[in-house]
């Protein structure tokens, strides 16, 4: 496998792609410039379709249809879309693979007439509860996705259980075979096997004696910082004697509650009279616990009020009682079987190889079910006029690209809430991209997309992984406790991938050792933590939202002329977060500032009636330069808004759903009219954007 390459590899290849692209639509080349640094004035032009599900799908969907009516989409160089957008932006991408099918107003696959709809838009009319079509209690489609998530829950709580009482088995074992020697220094009788466990309270010498060696250890440390000898030596030095200090106080912490576990377990049945686990006041906690599992999927949402900042402090501390009582029951049931603790390790252990050797770590979370609706409604193909759409789940990356076409970025998080890089530890995360050229992220380095993942990676995968929005790694908002949570109870539609900064030598090609290079237990193990780095095998992508929702990060680090951005998250009080997070992010990671005019974004804010004054703002793009100077872009931002002018039956859909065109993201089943509320929308949006973007919009910025 080839060797990872820096941004300045991959921008100067697409650089390449982009001039073919514009040779086959007849437009000027892009201005050479020295280098492959980006510059504004080579006249990139970039569009971005942000995240917010089906809703972003289908405005979108209207806007693509309004570009390509103006002739105005075959400008655009790339296309950079987020959860999602990416659905909308794959099945263009998609559809345009067919010969017929091009970037012009009368090849371009979403193309409306006026009078018949398109095959293609009917499509997707049909999927727009994409999840679900047909569900109901008696449906297939309802029992399968019950079926999936069970059978996944099994499985994910089979690992879980069977890794806790295989590694507390071994250590009934270990831990008196390795410290039996102090009982012995200390005169007592030896301790062997379970024995050490019948009677805790006897051996407690024995049972503290690593967390107290543990502890003689820190105390050297500290006597080696009194007396002043880290003054004489260097700062390397110092760290390392300050990070062993710290290393050796939590081991005497972990040491210190393993020891105390058993006397725990003792104390508590001589208390009760009976095994703890035959008390039901504690299968009343543990279910109890279970009610925070209702809200799982949305937990890494910011709270906005009182009210919901104690409602999910609640349900995190639910989530650590939960995990608590789990944890404990294991423990307590190997503990309660010492004597055949090489039956329990034997067993568990057998379990835990069987599925580390004939499963994935993706194979049992929600992520294939999740994909798989998706590739159904999102990525098709036509063959010609006279078919209708059909499923092209096989098209991949490498190959999701047609003459013409803007190269398509599908934007996903690569989450490492464990990484020790200092600017990393506030953001727990990193953009990755993934294109038919090339994918990774800055922290991770970048791999040519026909080697990454072997060059099997499907657009359909890509696009999930792109919308894959609830997961336990959620970019900073990474919670471990519910990380925990989640991932035990299968809450997962992120996906394990190969970290691009990884060489794989010949013998990863073997399907034995690639599997034992890859033990997937391992990564649920650092899933469930929250400990995944970028110097793993694998790493954890999820949702591009999780850290730039707005797709437009990428445009302005390639230094993009012109950024169209329709930002169709769910944003009810117009608060205009991503684009906040994606202006700051570039801001201070390229040096990028985008300035709106005084009261601008305001005429998007809609009135007491819930009335907007425009869909579109326009700002201004300030690339800087070495030299202290700088080159200006234009910035178009989209947002979905009701306007006067807009047609009657979208008001009229307003007018029954208040929320409209902010409902709610978890509402993934549209309606015939809400469908076509949000296309229209994003229809006239996009007549507007085309109009500022020449210069005859009046007052947007």
């Amino acid at each position: 496998m080839g060797a990872k390459v820096g941004f300045a590899k991959v921008f100067e290849h697409e650089l390449h792609a982009i001039a073919e692209r514009r040779v086959a639509v007849g437009q000027e080349l892009p201005t050479a410039q020295s280098g492959a640094a980006p510059s504004a004035d080579r006249g990139l032009v970039g569009l971005a379709l942000s995240g917010g599900g089906i809703r972003s799908a289908t405005f979108n969907l209207g806007l693509l249809q309004s570009l390509a009516r103006n002739d105005s989409f075959k400008r655009f160089d790339y296309l950079s879309t987020v959860s999602g957008g990416g659905y909308i932006g794959s099945c263009l991408t998609s559809l345009l693979q067919s010969e017929k099918a091009g970037v012009g107003k009368e090849q371009f696959p979403f193309r409306f007439d006026g009078q018949t709809e398109r095959a293609e838009v009917a499509h997707l009319r049909k999927h727009r509860e994409y999840l679900a079509p047909r569900f109901g209690l008696l449906r297939t489609g309802a029992w399968r996705l019950l079926s999936t998530y069970l059978v996944g829950l099994l499985l994910s709580l089979t690992t879980v259980v069977s890794l806790i009482a295989f590694a507390a088995s071994i250590g009934i074992w270990l831990y008196p075979a390795v410290f039996g020697v102090v009982a012995e220094a200390m005169g007592e009788s030896a301790v062997e096997g379970a024995h050490l466990f019948d009677h805790p309270f006897d051996h407690g010498g024995v049972l503290f004696a690593p967390a107290m060696l543990s502890f003689v250890g820190w105390l050297a440390c500290f006597g080696l910082a009194f007396f002043g000898i880290p003054a004489m030596v260097t700062l390397r030095v110092r760290r390392l004697l300050t990070g062993l200090q710290g290393s050796l106080l939590r081991a005497s912490f972990v040491l210190l509650v393993l020891g105390a576990i058993p006397m725990i377990f003792a104390a508590v049945d001589e208390a009760l009279g009976y095994p703890v686990l035959d008390d039901p006041a504690f299968w009343i906690a543990f279910l109890g616990s279970t009610l925070s599992l209702s809200r799982l999927g949305r937990l890494a949402d910011a709270a906005r009020s009182l009210r919901g900042r104690l409602s999910r402090w609640a349900v995190v501390a639910a989530a650590w009682l939960f995990a608590f009582l789990l944890v404990f029951a294991v423990l307590y049931f190997v503990w309660a079987a010492r004597q055949d603790w090489d039956v329990v390790a034997t067993f568990s252990g057998v379990i835990v190889l069987v599925l580390a050797f004939t499963t994935g770590a993706n194979d049992f979370s929600m992520f294939w079910f999740y994909r798989d609706r998706l590739s159904e409604a999102y990525v098709v193909v036509r063959d010609d006029e006279a078919a209708p759409p059909r499923c092209a789940d096989e098209l991949r990356v490498t190959d999701a690209r047609s003459k013409g076409a803007p190269i398509h970025l599908l934007g996903t998080t690569v989450n490492l809430p464990g990484d020790g890089e200092l600017a990393l530890r506030g953001r727990r995360a990193d953009l990755f991209s993934v294109s038919p050229f090339f994918a990774g992220s800055e922290r991770t380095g970048y791999r040519p997309t026909r080697e990454w993942e072997e060059g099997k990676m499907t657009l359909a995968s890509a696009m999930a992984i792109s919308g894959a929005a609830t997961n336990p790694q959620y970019g900073p908002s990474t919670s471990r406790p519910l990380a925990f949570l989640m991932g035990l109870f299968n809450v997962r539609l992120g996906a394990w991938v190969e970290n691009p900064a990884r060489e794989h030598r010949a013998i990863y090609r073997m399907r034995f050792f690639r599997r034992l290079l890859r033990f997937w237990p391992w990564y649920l193990v650092k899933e469930l933590l929250g400990v995944v780095d970028s110097d793993s095998r694998l790493v954890n992508l999820s949702d591009g939202g999780h850290i730039e929702n707005l797709g437009v990060y990428e445009l302005l680090r390639r230094g993009c002329k012109l950024v169209v951005a329709s930002d169709a998250g769910a944003d009810p009080d117009r608060g205009f977060s991503d684009l906040g997070i994606a202006l700051r992010l570039a801001r201070i990671d390229l040096g990028v500032q985008v300035e709106f005019p005084p009261g601008a974004l305001d005429m998007l804010v809609p009135d007491g009636k819930g009335i907007s004054r425009a869909h579109v703002a326009r700002g201004r793009i300030r690339y800087p330069l070495g030299d202290g100077t700088e080159e200006i872009g234009t910035f178009v931002y989209v947002k979905p808004g009701v306007v006067s002018k807009d047609p009657r039956d979208v008001h009229a859909y307003r007018v029954l759903n208040p929320d409209f065109p902010h409902e709610s993201t978890v509402d993934q089943f549209f309606s015939e009219a809400q469908f076509e509320s949000y296309r229209e929308l994003g229809y006239r949006a996009g007549k507007e954007a085309i109009d500022v973007i020449r210069g005859k919009a009046g007052d947007v910025g």
